[in-house]
């Protein structure tokens, strides 16, 4: 399967750069065109967080892991809960992993739902959304949170992990989704504040160490000696805007040849058209979702928010990123994100039937 998804997306790349000479005929040399165009905003904020790994993990090992280890914890779980694989924890996490099967655990399973939700769709959601929307986004986003845990540990069921290693480091998981969830259920002005906080600091911290790597560059001198090499940086950012210039033509075609059954589906769930344009997009991207939210329907909002936490990017950066660094997990990658979403997706649509229920009652006895 990893190899397939490969092949097929180097399919699309071929397809759409043809597409491209020939002056967007076909419509799939635009999307060709936006996949390599990532290349630059990707290294803004990637190069930076990327540089700074060697670093972190050293931090990491010397002083968090003997005091995790100590309670038979494997600390690359601490980077996987709080940032993306492509930010920084797949390669912290590899590097500060005591055994591989809760390595891969954490840096391609966790990194890629949890630690993705926490350093990029929450921050950014919350700058995004309409203030009158945070309330149903909220439900949506812990309803994905709720789900990661169980999809995680069924991909690692699957993959033949060390189950008993795998579900004692999944205890702090557990206990730090919940803790998001009930900071995101009390008080969710606090969380806003809390989540800008984090993506704002993480954001400043790449770039500052972008700017340091971009003078080291420049002018051939060594500030910081122990930063992951340029070449090396560089080629992880190349590598993903290659693999997105033939998945976003790939996400195209798929969207343009299933869009009467994708139409259909969306009307069995009760959602509107926006909103299955959004579940589409977040394929790619969760900022698909977030922009046009507002012009969801009740149903489509908590369902696409939930959506957000797992499936998005599944055919997007991360994804590419996999790819690049570790082939052989990308089908678990892709496993772990659809298990995890549709779970997301089934509580999400319990949760609404409840709260239109006790909505209904409301009415009744007014």
């Amino acid at each position: 399967m990893d190899k397939f998804v490969v092949y097929f997306v180097g399919f699309f790349f071929v397809i759409g750069g043809v597409d491209y000479l020939i002056g967007n005929k076909f419509k799939v040399g635009e999307k060709f065109e936006e996949g390599i165009k990532t290349m630059g905003p990707m290294a803004i904020t990637m190069v930076g967080i990327l540089s700074l790994t060697p670093i972190i993990s050293s931090l990491i090992s010397s002083y968090l892991g003997p005091i995790l280890g100590s309670g038979n914890i494997d600390p690359s779980i601490l980077p996987a809960m709080i940032l993306a694989p492509d930010m920084g924890a797949y390669k912290i996490s590899m590097d500060v992993a005591l055994n591989n099967d809760v390595g891969i655990y954490s840096a391609v399973l966790i990194a890629s739902t949890l630690g993705t939700t926490l350093s990029f769709s929450l921050p950014m959601a919350l700058t995004l959304i309409d203030k009158k929307d945070t309330e149903v986004f909220a439900k949506g986003v812990i309803c994905g949170i709720i789900t990661i845990p169980i999809g995680a540990l069924i991909v690692a069921f699957y993959k033949g992990m060390n189950m008993k290693l795998i579900f004692i480091n999944t205890i702090p998981i557990i206990v730090f989704s919940l803790i998001l969830t009930v900071l995101i259920l009390k008080s969710m002005d606090k969380a806003i504040v809390i989540f800008n906080i984090i993506g704002k600091c993480i954001i400043s911290i790449s770039v500052i160490a972008m700017l340091i790597q971009g003078l080291q560059f420049i002018l051939d001198i060594t500030i910081v000696s122990n930063f992951l090499p340029m070449e090396e940086v560089l080629k992880i950012v190349c590598k993903i805007s290659f693999f997105l210039g033939g998945a976003y033509p790939m996400i195209s075609v798929i969207s343009r040849i299933f869009k009467k059954p994708f139409t259909s589906i969306g009307h069995l769930m009760g959602v509107n058209s926006v909103a299955v344009t959004g579940f589409l997009g977040a394929l790619a991207s969760s900022l698909l979702i977030f922009v046009s939210l507002k012009d969801m329907n009740e149903k489509g909002k908590i369902i696409a928010s939930a959506l957000s936490v797992s499936l998005s990017f599944i055919f997007g950066g991360q994804m590419g990123f996999i790819a690049s660094l570790n082939p052989e997990f990308l089908g678990a990658f892709m496993l772990c994100k659809l298990i995890c979403g549709i779970l997301a997706c089934i509580l999400a649509n319990i949760l609404f039937k409840i709260h239109s229920k006790k909505n209904i009652l409301i009415t009744e006895n007014i």
